[in-house]
């Protein structure tokens, strides 16, 4: 398990593993957020457009667990269509099944499977900026003249930002740590003894080896400070508690742990990684802006806290 970037396609499939497991039928966003700030600015935006567009055809990027799934779906005109499309199948699965009514279809928002100006309005909850800029590109081509939009992204240094940061660095640094290789080396020099078939030496050696980065890892989780924190002391604990009593454990049993593991860490990395890389700068920001602007969209781009804190960024059409 080598320290390394994340590469597209990677992130994209920790999100799909991410969503097929009942880590992603949980919500993702805290109650006390949604109240105070999420839910009364998309009921107002969606009360409003669905007024002044009561046949309209929203479409939604980034649909994730639901949540503006949840919002539409009672608000939503007996004579209008919601399409809510991910990058992740199982996200666009499960939101359908919670919504038989609506549409969902897993894409890329970069290439939208729709049809120049055939979308009366346009919603994204940090979803539309993981699919970089030619994802706003594609809403100015299919958003109808008259269309409206609204979108919500991460922004970089708000607190969503900084806990996805953090989360990735202690990511990281478990990683760089090596602990997880140098114990699967030392678990293989056991069970070589226990088969008969090693010597103490080179358990010796294999123990010896590991010290270091256990000891790297206990400082580095002596004081947890994110959800990673949490994640990585769980799996540490058990690593210690194989090792401690190796011969109660059968090696193939021990082996799927660490292959499920690492994959875990890589993954839970890949997700930190494409959210902070999605974040947006202000003069990203102004790009977007001016870049639909030459489509004829005028936009108001407005940084939202929430408890003093930059929460992320709200474009609005004009």
């Amino acid at each position: 398990m080598a320290a390394k970037e994340i590469n597209q396609q990677q992130q994209t499939q920790s999100w799909e593993r991410y969503w097929q497991s009942d880590q992603g039928s949980q919500t993702q966003i805290s109650d006390q957020l949604k109240q105070q700030c999420l839910t009364p600015l998309w009921q107002r935006f969606l009360r409003q457009a669905f007024i002044a567009t009561p046949n309209a055809v929203t479409l939604e990027i980034g649909c994730g667990d639901g949540y503006l799934a949840d919002l539409n779906a009672p608000l939503l005109p007996a004579s209008s269509q919601l399409l809510c499309l991910d990058i992740s199948t199982a996200a666009a699965q499960w939101v359908e099944q919670k919504h038989p009514r609506l549409a969902a279809v897993a894409a890329n928002a970069n290439a939208l499977p729709l049809a120049d100006h055939s979308v009366d309005i346009v919603i994204s909850q940090f979803g539309i900026e993981y699919a970089g800029a030619a994802a706003f590109a594609e809403v100015g081509r299919v958003l109808k003249p008259k269309g409206k939009l609204l979108l919500f992204c991460h922004q970089q240094g708000s607190s969503i930002f900084q806990e996805c940061h953090g989360n990735r660095q202690t990511l990281q640094a478990f990683i760089d740590s090596q602990v997880m290789p140098l114990a699967a080396a030392a678990f293989r020099a056991g069970y070589r003894i226990l088969a008969g078939q090693g010597s103490q030496q080179a358990f010796r050696d294999a123990d010896k080896a590991l010290a270091p980065a256990v000891e790297q890892v206990k400082q580095l989780l002596l004081h947890p400070q994110c959800d990673a924190d949490q994640f990585l002391r769980r799996v540490f604990a058990d690593l210690g508690k194989m090792y401690g009593r190796i011969q109660h454990y059968q090696a193939d049993d021990v082996s799927a742990w660490f292959n499920h593991n690492n994959q875990a860490i890589v993954e839970y990395l890949g997700r930190m990684q494409s959210m902070t890389d999605a974040a947006l700068s202000t003069a990203q920001t102004e790009q977007i802006t001016a870049q639909l602007a030459q489509a004829g969209i005028l936009l108001d781009c407005t940084a939202v806290q929430h408890n003093t804190q930059p929460l992320g960024w709200v474009f609005e059409r004009k």
